[in-house]
C-alpha cells in the first residue's frame, strides 16, 4: 500500500485534496471519488476525471478528516 495525495484540478486550481492509502493510483482515485462524493455518473474511473476535470497528484496540504464514529 502506498500513500497518495490527490485533488481535483478544476480550471488550474486543485480542490478537495485528500491523503489516500491504496495499492495503486487508480484505486486511490476511486477511493478519492467515493470519499468526496464525486463517484456519480460524471466520474470516469478509466480516465480518472470528474466532469472532464482530472483527479491529480498534488503537494498541496490535505484536508483534515474526522475519525469515523462507531455506532
Amino acid at each position: 500500500m502506498k500513500n497518495y495525495r490527490l485533488g481535483l484540478n478544476h480550471g488550474g486550481r486543485v480542490q478537495f485534496v485528500l491523503d489516500i492509502r491504496a495499492k495503486d493510483l487508480r484505486a486511490a482515485a476511486k477511493e478519492w471519488a467515493r470519499l468526496t462524493s464525486h463517484n456519480d455518473c460524471l466520474y470516469n474511473e478509466e480516465k480518472r476525471t470528474y466532469f472532464g476535470w482530472p483527479v491529480v497528484k498534488t503537494k498541496l496540504p490535505a484536508l483534515q478528516r474526522k475519525p469515523e464514529l462507531e455506532m
